[in-house]
């Protein structure tokens, strides 16, 4: 029997491959199909034609996140001399010619932009609140877009800030049916997110969900006409925090570790009134089950609603009965 090295035998599938490969899904959801030693020429999305791409599955990972002129992207072209092009919705699988010149393409599929409800979903200025985050409050502004306080959040690629983000088209990163499920990434990221913009209609691509550090009346306006359908929340109320360092008593022991600045792993995020929730809550995983012994709660680390550690003093952790 012939032994053969993985990076051989992957080159062998991607050589032998019928045309298109099965579908390949990006970290946002965005799915494509593949198509080796393939071009597909024109209809370039981007003014500056192509971009630097260390990879083929950088460059598709770039196009689930691009921001166009009135659309998203609809597939890729990749060379192996590091060149991504990004395709408009005039792309077809009907343009895939071979190619031998290292050049290699996708296109999203099929469903990646099927039509979902537009419509603002409650009357403009209605408050609400999100089930499993009690004190979190919000505020629907119909047909407005929050205008800047964007940031490199806890659950985007890293890094956020890089040579490929031409002109802002790659900053986005999020996708969402639903401006509750788009409200509910925002309870869950770091730093504390404050407000949320969705474009239930495409027009920004299919990264449309963008949760926003801030907002402020002069911030809300009117979306311009090619960005299509926006409709955004503002984060009006919080749970006031108790503050006060907890010591009760439970069948186990816990550490309580105060802010020393050092947090590295990001667990769950939550909004909570006391400590003492914050640490019962933070010890089952998203879905409300037990997690083995070396899964368990560790450290928590509590904000007040301005994101100021309420803690700033490192201290020796200590142990308090549960």
């Amino acid at each position: 029997m012939v032994q053969m090295s993985t990076d051989t035998l992957l080159a062998l599938i991607w050589a032998s491959a019928a045309l298109a490969t099965p579908l390949i899904a990006e970290p946002n959801g965005m799915s494509f199909t593949t198509y080796c030693k393939s071009n597909n020429p024109g209809h370039d999305a981007m003014d500056i034609k192509y971009f630097t791409s260390p990879s083929m599955a950088d460059c598709m990972e770039h196009c689930s996140r691009y921001w166009g002129n009135g659309e998203g992207c609809y597939g890729v072209v990749w060379r192996e001399d590091n060149k991504c092009w990004i395709r408009d919705g005039n792309t077809t699988v009907s343009g895939v010619v071979a190619s031998t010149d290292g050049t290699h393409s996708a296109l999203v599929a099929s469903n990646t932009y099927e039509n979902i409800d537009t419509s603002c979903p409650d009357n403009d200025l209605s408050t609400h609140t999100i089930d499993g985050l009690p004190g979190l409050g919000y505020t629907l502004q119909c047909n407005k877009v929050i205008g800047g306080f964007d940031t490199c959040w806890s659950g985007y690629p890293k890094p956020c800030w890089d040579t490929q983000h031409v002109e802002g088209a790659f900053i986005g990163f999020y996708h969402t049916k639903t401006l509750a499920e788009c409200v509910r990434i925002c309870a869950d990221q770091s730093p504390l997110c404050k407000g949320v913009s969705w474009n239930p209609d495409y027009s920004i691509g299919f990264a449309n969900c963008w949760p926003k550090t801030g907002w402020s009346d002069n911030a809300l306006a009117t979306p311009p006409t090619k960005d299509g359908v926006l409709h955004s929340v503002t984060i009006t109320s919080f749970d006031r925090i108790d503050s006060t360092y907890p010591h009760v008593e439970h069948n186990g022991m816990h550490g309580f570790l105060c802010d020393n600045g050092q947090m590295r792993r990001s667990s769950l995020r939550l909004y909570t009134a006391k400590w003492v929730q914050q640490l019962l809550s933070a010890e089952h995983n998203e879905h409300g089950q037990r997690q083995g012994k070396r899964d368990l709660c560790r450290a928590v680390r509590i904000f007040n609603t301005e994101l100021k550690p309420i803690i700033k003093q490192h201290i020796n952790t200590s142990r308090s009965q549960f």
